[in-house]
This record gives structure tokens, sequence and C-alpha cells, in this order.
């Protein structure tokens, strides 16, 4: 029983054992009320003291002009982005001009919510495909700050484009340690990702145990059963939220800024070379550059700190795995089988 119910139900006994006028004063309500409740309760108990809703059983529908709702709705079609004032804005000419009343700000909001509209189903329509073709995406959890080397590993993709070319370049980081790995690819497709997943296994000194990235086209498919056949985890950030994915993305900038602008024309003219300079830059990234988010200290040097397996030889120069000073020819390697 309502709050409400419960004071009617009080006043109605208060009423039976002291009178009408002390009821009144006590309760201030009127005489005709009283009696109303009274009526209803004699005549289905309880439940009849509940309150009901107020609505209006015939509610009143908007029948605004054709040629309103018809500018209105092709405004609309063509600036979906437009918000009610500025719709106000833009039909107001047309309404004064056909001397027809123009709807406020807060009606033509009600109006729009009340019509589905042509472009946003078919938005919705496509979102509810994709799922169907994607399924579920798991994305990474709130808060979520890795705890050791390679439980979580960030991967993007950089675009480069002047004068109609476009270059890429794959990077990735290890959020613990951030241990920084970069490789240009003809072309952003699935399989490369998935050789560019290879030259992260045997690059990187420790396993990997989830992969972080965008909802690109270029981290599904192939790229995808590369990780499920690996037993990693892919977590995916919300579609236009880069901050989900800040590592690599300050990692980008840096990459751009330091090495490629001042190499961008090998990344047209000849990508191996440009892949064989890169891999120079990120070996002096990783030994050698200090890093304020490590306390001024190297990746490598985070991850001999972490006793990572195999960690001891990293800071005397030579990694177990294909991290030498002399040269990239694994990684140069790796990069003539990219299609």
């Amino acid at each position: 029983m309502s709050t409400t119910a419960q004071q009617k139900l009080e006043a109605l006994t208060f009423w039976r054992k002291h009178g009408l006028d002390a009821t009144r004063d006590a309760f201030s309500v009127s005489r005709s009320t009283l009696y109303a409740w009274r009526a209803k309760h004699r005549a289905g108990g309880l439940p009849a003291l509940q309150d009901r809703s107020r609505a209006p059983r015939r509610p009143r529908r908007r029948n605004w002009p054709p040629g309103v709702l018809e500018e209105l709705w092709a405004l609309r079609n063509q600036h979906p982005s437009l918000g009610p004032e500025k719709l106000r804005k833009l039909v107001e000419p047309v309404c004064f001009a056909r001397r027809l009343p123009c709807p406020s700000p807060r009606t033509i909001s009600r109006m729009l919510a009340e019509r589905p509209e042509p472009a946003a189903a078919e938005r919705a329509r496509r979102r509810r495909a994709k799922q169907r073709r994607y399924g579920s995406r798991a994305r990474k959890p709130a808060g979520f700050r890795a705890s050791a080397p390679g439980e979580c590993v960030a991967l993007d993709t950089v675009v480069r484009v002047e004068d109609g070319r476009r270059g890429y370049v794959f990077t990735a980081i290890d959020l613990y340690s951030r241990l920084a790995l970069a490789l240009a690819p003809p072309q952003p497709t699935s399989a490369a990702a998935a050789q560019f997943l290879d030259v992260l296994e045997q690059a990187f000194p420790m396993p990997i145990r989830c992969v972080l990235t965008d909802n690109g086209s270029e981290f599904q498919g192939r790229f995808a059963d590369a990780l499920a056949r690996r037993g990693i985890a892919h977590w995916h950030t919300y579609p236009n939220c880069p901050k989900m994915n800040a590592h690599v993305e300050r990692f980008n900038r840096t990459l751009q800024e330091d090495f490629v602008e001042a190499d961008e024309e090998l990344l047209w003219a000849d990508l191996p070379c440009f892949n064989r300079r890169l891999w120079g830059y990120l070996s002096w990234y990783n030994r050698e550059r200090p890093h304020r988010s490590l306390g001024l200290r190297t990746p490598f040097a985070a991850l001999a700190d972490a006793r990572v397996s195999g960690s001891e030889d990293l800071e005397a120069g030579e990694s177990r795995k294909w991290w030498r000073l002399t040269g990239m020819l694994p990684l140069h390697a790796h990069n003539a089988d990219l299609p």
C-alpha cells in the first residue's frame, strides 16, 4: 500500500473516532474529499484508495499543418545533427511566408521524439546487423591498470596522407613496461595485422595475455582468428573513444614527431628501408630513451625491474628474443612476407 493510501485510511479511521470537524482540522482536507474517500473504500476496499494515473483517457493530439511538418522533416533528414532550437530557426521563415504557425523548440523536440526518423532507424538497423555479424565485443574494464608485463598490449594504426598517397604503420605498446613496437605494412588488412601479431610475439620478451584495439576492420577477421588460436583475450574500445587507448595514442604522437615526419618519403618510396630505420629508432626508444611515466627509466629497465623471463640479458644489450642493436633482419624478413 502506498503512503498516500495509508494517509487516506488513517483519515477515515480518525473520522470514525473523532468526528468530521476534528478530521478536517487534523488532516486539512475538505468535507467532500472525505466523503469521496469513504465511498471508494466501501466500494473497493484498500485498493480503491491507491493513486491512479491522472493522464487523460483521450490525450490531445498535435494537429500541425502539413506544410510545417513536411518542411520540418525535410530539414531533419538533411541535417540530422541539428537540435530543436536550430530547426525552429530554419523553419520559421517558411512558416512566416506561408502564414502558418511555427512550433516552439520544445514542441519540435516532442514531435521528433514521437516520430521515428528514417535515418536514425537505418543507423540502428546497421548497428544491429553489425552486432549480429561480429557478436558482442569485450570492452576494456573501467579503471584497468596493468600489473605485469604482457598483461595488456595496446595496438593501433597510424595513417599518413599526402598528395593522395596513404601510408600505414601498425603500432603496439605494453601498458606496464611501455615497451613499444611498430611496423609499416603495404596495406592495413587483417592478414597484415595477424603477421604483425607474429612479430609482436617474437619481439616481446614476455607472453601476451590480452590485446586492446579499436574497432577497425584490420583488427577483425584473420587477426581475431589468430588471437583466438593463441588464447589471447581481445578487448575493444568504445567507438569514438580514443582515450580508452591513451597509451598507444600517445606513442603514435611521439613516433610521428620523432621519426615518421623525418623519413616520411620512405614510407611510399622504399618500405623495407623505412622499416629498417624504424627498427633502429625503436631500439633506441626502448633501450635508451627515458620515459617520464616510468620515472625516467627505459622500458627495458622496467622489464628488468619486473624480473621478466629473459630480462637479465636486456641491460647487457642482447635479448633472447629479436631485440638486437646491430639491425632488424628478423623484422625485415617478416616484412617481406606481408601481402
